[in-house]
């Protein structure tokens, strides 16, 4: 699937989602973002168009159903899952995070999620210490 937005709407878009990340308050700072937001949502209503057959409620509950965490994210999760604790200083957290988005964009999909995974789990990790960028 491919997102289908200019690059203004993209660097427009992450940094309201930064802004998001770092202080759980999604809101409007510029009539920018408004547009960009409807833009994207105009994108994905052809999008999601084609992503399910019947029941709107159902495919919707069935979205959410997937992408929710089914334990959340604690230690006692992370441990019977087999994580390990890494200690990091905050700043070779970010520079992980900066590295990621140096990944070829012919680089597989397998490496590409890898790293977007990574690239979260270090997000998150300066977001729940109160370090968000």
């Amino acid at each position: 699937m491919n997102l289908d937005i200019t690059n203004d709407e993209a660097i427009v878009l992450w940094n309201l989602l930064r802004r998001y990340s770092e202080s759980d308050l999604l809101g409007i700072e510029d009539q920018a973002e408004q547009r960009a937001l409807w833009n994207l949502e105009c994108v994905l209503e052809k999008m999601v168009g084609n992503l399910y057959e019947g029941e709107w409620e159902a495919a919707l509950n069935s979205a959410y159903e997937q992408l929710r965490d089914e334990k959340g994210t604690d230690a006692i999760f992370e441990k019977e899952n087999g994580r390990l604790a890494l200690w990091l200083e905050p700043e070779d957290i970010r520079f992980i995070i900066s590295e990621w988005r140096k990944v070829p964009d012919e680089a597989s999909e397998q490496v590409k999620e890898a790293w977007g995974k990574l690239s979260f789990r270090c997000n998150t990790t300066l977001h729940k210490a109160g370090l968000s960028k």
